[in-house]
């Protein structure tokens, strides 16, 4: 649940998510995120306030080393979501469901499923988040909403 937060002493209330419509009535229904330097923190802050019945897809990037780690399991101890590292030619992407860029491979999205690869760096880092970015909105077009948590530099 999102809460709506009040400075009167109210007590903040829970607001049910809904699918929203852009100014063309298109849905937004996809999510990519990018974050670097301080991304972990930023991230399980942002995971621990997503509501379980959320009707999107998120697709996430971490620069992070090349060595494989816990990530998914450490950011997803507190998300109502689950948060999975894609494998390779995943066909399908489910909505509610968060897909973390596996240490050293780019995350891609398209239409209807979910590749990794260990493509060239760009901005001398992989995972990416360009490739995400520039993957979802080719496939989803107008569906897709963009955000970039932290860190600095070129990528994203």
């Amino acid at each position: 649940m999102f809460w709506n937060r009040h400075d009167n002493g109210v007590p903040p209330r829970r607001i049910q998510p809904r699918a929203t419509l852009n100014s063309e009535r298109i849905k937004r229904s996809v999510v990519v995120i990018g974050a670097s330097a301080g991304g972990v923190t930023a991230l399980a802050q942002l995971f621990a306030s997503l509501p379980s019945n959320l009707p999107a897809v998120i697709g996430v990037v971490l620069h992070r080393g090349t060595a494989p780690s816990g990530l998914a399991a450490v950011l997803g101890r507190r998300s109502a979501l689950p948060i999975i590292e894609p494998h390779d030619n995943q066909r399908t992407l489910k909505r509610g469901t968060i897909y973390l860029a596996p240490a050293d491979h780019h995350l891609v999205f398209e239409a209807g499923g979910a590749r990794i690869h260990r493509g060239p760096k760009e901005h001398s880092t992989r995972p990416a988040v360009d490739p995400l970015f520039r993957s979802a909105a080719a496939g989803f077009g107008r569906r897709v909403v963009g955000v970039l948590l932290t860190g600095c530099g070129e990528d994203g």
